[in-house]
């Protein structure tokens, strides 16, 4: 099997998305990892697995070198035009894997941290079972000297992996910021399909979101400056990155909505295996948190407006056309609306639910996935994960660095694809 290339319609019926979040239950879990077992034995010895964005099949990228690093770090002071920041930006990135264990929750939080790195190190770093070839380093000595650095926190999609969006983790880390993502155990792309742990990892996510924020800083703490953080997540990440940001779910209030036929209805197959007076939330906050940034988030009706008021950050929310899991209609406008300001939209025309992730790309497993990768009518899913990651490294830049050369541009970035939707539209 030739590996593919990383990059780097809404408002479906309530009948409709029901069906569509039970086939995400049956397609992307167990039946994804067989996919992905599957792609990894079709290989060739030779096949050296699919390239991030701005880099070979061997590895090399084109990336500039880290002198020029100096630049883009301080890019608040500096004025001119704004940087490219839909490409690669000047650090050589590292990723090293953290076996982190949580006592007190008695709970395992595997996480993966990319950060600014020195050059060397091993060879570039293989993710999702060696099917996604980056351009990181293993293990390569940390740019302490620049640093430190602000510190993002990455939450995947539900049966995701931490490793799910690598392309926009690593372009991240060569911008300069330390990615931290963990895998939410019992809601991976590897654990069996249930959905009584998966209510349970629901309530667990924004916990493992901020325990691993706090061992990043224990261990890496040099590298890290706590008082810049932002958090990201997709689908199910994006509902854990809410809470994160400072929103509360009321599980009464979520099985009302269920009841009465809210048209945001992927939460619901999951409160009947949660207490009636449960609460999501995450207290204490989470310290430093200046930005959160949502990708195709969805569980609007486990929320609400009441439960979106308190957060406290400036949002970014991204969403597609073609998405059916987390329509645009159903879940992402609505977010958008009650998202406390500042916060911006954009809608990327033809990116699918999966479209911000690496999954689509690989060939076979786009394929198998169907509405969840757009069919034949999606937009490249390099051009998604492009567009994906500027909008993020702009949206950082302006919000943990200052940089205000990305205030005009991120509501008027001149990108193909996207419709940016700001307060007053």
């Amino acid at each position: 099997m030739e590996p593919a290339r990383l990059g780097g319609t809404a408002g479906q019926g309530g009948g409709a998305r029901a069906r569509a979040a039970a086939a995400w239950r049956r397609r992307a879990g167990a039946p994804l990892a067989a996919l992905l077992m599957l792609a990894v034995g079709c290989r060739g010895d030779d096949d050296p697995g699919a390239a991030l964005p701005g880099q070979d099949a061997a590895g090399a990228t084109d990336a500039a070198p880290n002198a020029d690093a100096a630049d883009a770090a301080d890019a608040e002071a500096t004025p001119g035009p704004p940087p490219a920041w839909t490409e690669r930006g000047p650090f050589t990135v590292g990723v090293r894997e953290l076996d982190l264990h949580d006592a007190p929750r008695d709970r395992d939080v595997p996480t993966l941290v990319w950060y600014p790195a020195l050059d060397g190190g091993e060879p570039a770093a293989e993710y999702l079972l060696g099917l996604v070839l980056g351009e990181a380093l293993e293990d390569a000595a940390p740019d302490e000297a620049a640093g430190p650095w602000p510190m993002v926190l990455f939450s995947h999609g539900f049966k995701g992996a931490s490793a799910q969006s690598a392309s926009v983790t690593e372009h991240l880390a060569s911008w300069g910021y330390v990615v931290v993502a963990m895998d939410h155990l019992g809601n991976t792309l590897f654990d069996p399909d249930d959905d009584q742990v998966a209510a349970e990892v629901a309530q667990l996510r924004p916990g493992d979101v901020a325990f691993a924020a706090a061992s990043v800083l224990t261990t890496m703490g040099g590298l890290v400056d706590a008082t810049r953080v932002a958090v990201m997540g997709h689908s199910f990440g994006g509902f854990t990155a809410l809470v994160v940001a400072g929103a509360t779910s009321h599980i009464a209030d979520a099985r009302a909505a269920c009841a009465a036929g809210d048209p945001s209805d992927i939460f619901c197959d999951y409160v009947p295996f949660m207490a009636d007076d449960a609460v999501i939330t995450l207290d204490p906050p989470l310290a430093g948190l200046r930005a959160a940034i949502y990708l195709a988030p969805g569980g609007y009706s486990a929320l609400g407006a009441d439960g979106l008021a308190g957060i406290r950050v400036p949002g970014l929310i991204l969403g597609g056309t073609l998405d059916s899991t987390t329509p645009l209609d159903a879940e992402v406008r609505r977010i958008y609306q009650d998202h406390p300001q500042p916060v911006l939209l954009g809608e990327i025309d033809g990116a699918a639910h999966l479209s911000f992730t690496e999954l689509c790309l690989l060939e076979g497993i786009g394929d198998a996935l169907g509405d969840f990768c757009g069919g034949p009518d999606a937009l490249d899913g390099h051009e998604v994960l492009r567009i994906t990651a500027g909008l993020a490294t702009a949206f950082l830049e302006l919000n943990l660095r200052g940089d205000e050369r990305a205030r005009p541009w991120l509501t008027h970035p001149a990108l193909d694809h996207l419709t940016m939707v700001a307060p007053d539209d």
